[in-house]
């Protein structure tokens, strides 16, 4: 096998990999962080750029998760090792990866009482990146747990030029997933076309095998099957059908870039939605209606395309009080908020029904009192402010 071919592989496989131990990192931290080093092993000695930002951000990943099992000497180890691998590195992700870890460094040095270390090693910090647009963010956090402990040594007068200097820094801040960003599409799309490929398969078998208007119980008196076939949109006729459907596939389009950075299941979420809000628009602009035969009674006839997106949005919304950091990771709030009220109008817009406007209200309460809950618990470490992962 020649090297050319030998990189080709290696570039998906350990993309993979770093994409399954994020998965696993929250139900089995442990798995996770053994994966991480298993990247590390196995494609460290890489010289293709694209595995190198992989393995460097396994290895971020896997120091943040051992000082979050409070394994700090081990996660200090691991910065150690990111820095001597891709610390003369001259690309940009690698050296945004290289200042991240370094700045985690010095927090768990600070966790550790060492503030005098973590001084020294922020000095560092300011020294290399201070001008380097690509590790801007980290950097501000940087400076930002020096003025911490610069506070905490007594130094009053460095720790007040350090607040002066945070002040005038800019918020622009490089993206530190580029490298990965490619893999996080996959389950976003992949979940979308199975919900598409699925609601438009059913749609069809419903449409040639089972005779309109002839309804029959399922589960007496609650769920029954009733074929009807729904042609009108809720704002009448000047509406094309091939503008819905491009609509929604601009939505889709556009708000990727802020679904992209969430938590694994998040994006499965948002990719059921996706295919079953274009499964509905797809089947609208080409027959001129949608399938509809799922009957729930005193909420009416549903196609497997709008059971897809009440399923996504109540993921959505049952993260959001879970788990409220998984809809603030890399996104703004305002962004999910938009993204799941855009696709509520779509689903009211083909359905002709308000009810979706109303699940997608609900949906984002669920999610802003789970983020409100979440800032009202009191943080142990909230001085602290390096964990950016």
């Amino acid at each position: 096998m020649t090297r050319a071919r030998q990189r080709e592989l290696q570039r998906p496989i350990a993309s993979l990999l770093l994409e399954l131990a994020l998965v696993l990192e929250w139900p089995a931290r442990r798995t996770a962080i053994a994966l991480y080093a298993l990247i590390e092993r196995v494609f460290g000695t890489s010289s293709d750029p694209p595995v190198q930002r992989t393995v460097a951000q396994a290895l971020v990943s896997g120091g943040l998760a051992l000082g979050q099992l409070h394994r700090r000497e081990e996660g200090i180890a691991i910065c150690d090792r990111l820095v001597e691998l891709f610390g003369q590195s001259a690309d940009p992700v690698l050296r945004a990866r290289v200042a991240w870890a370094m700045v985690n460094k010095g927090c768990f040095l600070q966790e550790l009482g060492r503030d005098r270390e973590a001084v020294a090693l922020y000095e560092e910090v300011h020294r290399r990146f201070a001008h380097a647009p690509e590790a801007t963010a980290t950097y501000a956090v940087g400076r930002r747990n020096m003025w911490i402990a610069l506070s905490r040594l007594g130094r009053t007068s460095e720790a007040a030029e350090i607040r002066r200097q945070l002040a005038r820094l800019s918020d622009s801040s490089a993206d530190p997933e580029a490298g990965i960003w490619g893999v996080r599409t996959i389950p976003i799309a992949a979940a979308a076309a199975a919900a598409w490929s699925v609601s438009s398969w059913i749609s069809i078998v419903v449409y040639r095998a089972i005779p309109q208007m002839h309804p029959s119980w399922l589960v007496s008196p609650v769920l029954y099957v009733n074929h009807h076939e729904h042609s009108q949109l809720f704002v009448g006729a000047p509406l094309s059908r091939f503008t819905l459907m491009a609509y929604v596939g601009v939505l889709a389009a556009i708000t990727v870039k802020w679904v992209i950075r969430l938590r694994f299941w998040v994006r499965i979420a948002f990719g059921i939605v996706f295919g079953g809000a274009l499964a509905n628009a797809f089947e609208y602009g080409v027959v001129g209606s949608v399938t509809d035969f799922i009957g729930i009674r005193a909420l009416g006839i549903w196609s497997v395309g709008d059971i897809c997106i009440l399923l996504g949005l109540f993921a959505i919304g049952a993260t959001g009080m879970v788990r409220p950091e998984a809809l603030a990771r890399g996104a703004k709030r305002r962004h999910l908020l938009i993204e799941v009220l855009s696709l509520a109008i779509v689903g009211t817009v083909i359905s002709g029904s308000l009810v979706w406007v109303a699940l997608a209200a609900l949906v984002c309460a669920i999610g802003i009192v789970g983020a409100l809950a979440a800032l009202a618990l009191p943080l142990t470490r909230r001085r602290i402010v390096g964990h950016l992962h």
